[in-house]
């Protein structure tokens, strides 16, 4: 139940302001485009180039790739999962060379993208048994691109930190990702985030799981 809470509960909270359905939109725009083939959609034009890019160079492009993960990083259907990892970009070139894409909006990097790259590939190992691939963000506000090429050293590591962090969240450090008993004194965006029941996915969430307050 923690790491379904912060995957799922948690990510609920991207939509809670103007910035982040703005970024919602973007997404789908960019969504759309791929899916009908470039002929559709209105895309942003820092995605629209990153996509037509992959695309001249021979790529195969999945938009927003869905894994839905167990404890032990396993593919699992959605009613056994434990976590949930979407790429906005997954593509192959005709070499067998994998690019993950991610887009940003309204915010310049930061760790929090390396720590998000890093898992990306750790998903993708850990599924599909890749050992390189390339992460590419895409900062559709102008500022420059993130590019990380992991090599099967450095694979290795965001596989390792990454699993260090899910035995975290089960082990000594869950109580920071259970919903809390009480609403007093967190930010409004979280405070309505918990109150709502739409919230969560009810399938595995139900009282006491839904915060009280």
């Amino acid at each position: 139940p923690y790491l379904l809470y912060a995957s799922e509960g948690l990510k609920k909270g991207r939509g809670t302001n103007e910035a982040a359905a703005r970024g919602t939109e973007m997404h789908a725009e960019l969504e759309t485009y791929v899916l009908s083939g470039r002929t559709d959609g209105n895309p942003d034009p820092i995605g629209k180039e990153f996509l037509d890019q992959l695309y001249d160079e021979g790529c195969e492009v999945q938009p927003e790739k869905r894994f839905t993960l167990d404890a032990n990083w396993q593919e699992v259907p959605e009613d056994r999962k434990s976590m949930t990892a979407i790429l906005d970009v997954f593509a192959t070139d005709k070499f067998g060379g994998v690019l993950i894409g991610d887009y940003k909006t309204g915010r310049r990097y930061d760790l929090k993208h390396t720590q998000q790259a890093q898992l990306y590939a750790a998903v993708i190992n850990q599924v599909y048994g890749i050992s390189e691939c390339r992460a590419r963000f895409i900062y559709l506000d102008g500022h420059d691109e993130l590019a990380i090429d992991f090599n099967k050293r450095t694979m290795k590591m965001a596989v390792d930190f990454w699993k260090m962090q899910g035995e975290l969240m089960l082990t000594a450090h869950k109580a920071m990702f259970a919903p809390p008993d009480s609403l007093d004194g967190i930010p409004k965006y979280y405070h309505d985030l918990l109150r709502d029941p739409n919230s969560y996915d009810k399938e595995h969430f139900f009282p006491p799981w839904l915060a009280r307050g």
